[in-house]
C-alpha cells in the first residue's frame, strides 16, 4: 500500500506543470531539509518548482544545499501553471501558515501532504503519512530512494532532518529505522561534519549573550526542586535577539 502511495505520488509529481513545495512557520531542519530534498528531486526530473515558508528559515539552516531559494513571498501561490503543491512535516495547513493562502490556488491541482505528527488529519489528495517515522525526512528518504533519486545534496538535507528531530539520536523519536536510514544516508554521501558544526553547534552572537542572562539568573525554587531562570522582553532588544533565540533557551 505504501509503495502504490508513493509511486502515484511521484507519478503526479512527474506530470506536474508547476510544484510548490511548502515548509511549517517557525521551520526546524526536518521540515526544511525534506522540503529541500524534494527541490533537489524537482530540479532532477526537470520540473519548475517554488520553496515556500511563511517565516525566514534560521541561519544555522542555511547551509543547506538551495536554502537560498526559500522564499516567503505569497505570489508564488498565484503562479501560472502551478499544479501540485507539496506540504512537508505539517500537521495541518493553518500550522504550515498556509490555510488562507490555498484557496488562491486555482482549480484543479493536487495536494501532497507529507508528514509524520499521528495528528495529522491527511488533509491531501495523497497523504503519505507515518506517525511511526522519526521525522518528515525519513519519510521522503523512502520516497525519493524508491527511485534511487538520493545525491550528496539531498542526502545532507534529509540528514539534518533526521538529527534535528531525533536530537542527534538521543530523544524519544529516534527508532532503528531512524538509524539504518541515518546510514544509508551517510553511504550516499550525507556531510555530517557540517551538519553537526551548522545544525548542532552553531549559535549566533546575539543569542549566546540572551543565553547568558538567562544562565545569570538560573536558580533552584525549593519547592519543586525544578530549575528555572527568566528573561524579559527588554533582555531580548537589548542583545539584539530574535525568536529563534528565545526558543532555544527552553
Amino acid at each position: 500500500m505504501v509503495k502504490a502511495l508513493q509511486q502515484r505520488i511521484l507519478s503526479v509529481l512527474a506530470a506536474a506543470s508547476r510544484i510548490l513545495i511548502v515548509s511549517h512557520r517557525k521551520p526546524d531542519g526536518d521540515t526544511i531539509g525534506a522540503a529541500l530534498a524534494m527541490a533537489q528531486y524537482c530540479e532532477l526530473i526537470g520540473k519548475p518548482y517554488r520553496c515556500f515558508c511563511i517565516d525566514k528559515p534560521a541561519e544555522y539552516l542555511q547551509f543547506l544545499p538551495k536554502a537560498h531559494e526559500i522564499t516567503n513571498d505569497s505570489a508564488v501561490w498565484t503562479e501560472p501553471g502551478l499544479d501540485v503543491v507539496v506540504v512537508v512535516d505539517a500537521g495541518d495547513l493553518k500550522y504550515a501558515g498556509v490555510d488562507q493562502l490555498v484557496t488562491k490556488l486555482p482549480s484543479p491541482y493536487t495536494l501532497i501532504n507529507i508528514d509524520h505528527h499521528v495528528t495529522n488529519p491527511g488533509y491531501g489528495h495523497l497523504n503519505l503519512i507515518d506517525s511511526g517515522a522519526s521525522s518528515a525526512c525519513e519519510i521522503v528518504y523512502h520516497l525519493l530512494n524508491s527511485v534511487r533519486a538520493i545525491n550528496r545534496p539531498t542526502a545532507t538535507c534529509l540528514m539534518t532532518g533526521l538529527i534535528t528531530d531525533t536530537g542527534s539520536f538521543s530523544n524519544l523519536a529516534t527508532t532503528a529505522n531512524a538509524v539504518n536510514t541515518a546510514a544509508e544516508l551517510l553511504a550516499k554521501g550525507a556531510n555530517l561534519s557540517q551538519i553537526s558544526k551548522q545544525a548542532l553547534q552553531y549559535r549566533p552572537y546575539n543569542t549566546l549573550k540572551l543565553w547568558g542572562r538567562a544562565l545569570e539568573r538560573l536558580h533552584e525554587d525549593p519547592n519543586s526542586g525544578m530549575i528555572v531562570t527568566a528573561i524579559t522582553l527588554d533582555d531580548v532588544h537589548e542583545c539584539h535577539a530574535d525568536e529563534e533565540a528565545v526558543s532555544g533557551i527552553s
